[in-house]
């Protein structure tokens, strides 16, 4: 299969008969191979982004959004119209209104924001008590670049709950056991 682009123009006489006829015919084969590859990427991308157990946010390197998937807007009860507005700043100062220790997220993010060739991860409480778990990767382009920064959060209150579960268990049954030996 070829994929060309033809351009024709006829030029007319004064009577509106037509005199001659230009044009070109280009072949567009690669270029249209290469943005049905490209077209097909980003349908990936964003299925895999979509179907990701984390909520991923997307900051450019002016702290714009530029990309976030419904997990992030689920996990931090962002409106997606919020999101898709692409004003870091506000999104910034709602998801920190959530947290236990608001001071510590708010500096640890513009720390990193500050420190563009710094990775991150960690875990912090939500006032709501659930526990997040939040890392965080810099975009860099083949030129050495920074681009922006990703970030990942996952609510690991269940597997936090359970370890501690697990853990008062194992004292508990530590206390028995000395104390019947």
């Amino acid at each position: 299969i070829k994929y060309v682009h033809e351009l024709g123009r006829v030029t007319y006489d004064s009577k509106g008969r037509p005199l001659r006829m230009t044009g070109t015919v280009q072949d567009i084969t690669d270029r249209r191979i290469a943005e049905n590859e490209l077209k097909f990427a980003n349908i990936l991308l964003k299925t895999e982004m979509e179907a990701f157990p984390d909520g991923i946010l997307v900051v450019d390197s002016d702290r714009k959004i530029i990309s976030f998937n419904k997990r992030f807007a689920d996990i931090w009860g962002n409106p997606v119209t919020d999101l898709t507005v692409g004003n870091d700043v506000t999104v910034l100062a709602k998801v920190t209104s959530t947290v236990k220790d608001p001071q510590r997220f708010g500096d640890r993010v513009r720390y990193l924001y500050d420190h563009p060739g710094e990775n991150s991860h960690d875990e912090f409480e939500t006032a709501d008590g659930r526990v997040i778990d939040r890392y965080t990767q810099t975009l860099i382009s083949p030129g050495n670049t920074y681009l922006g920064r990703v970030w990942f959060f996952r609510d690991i209150t269940e597997r936090r709950q359970s370890a501690n579960e697990l853990a008062y268990r194992d004292r508990l049954l530590h206390a028995v056991t000395v104390g019947t030996g």
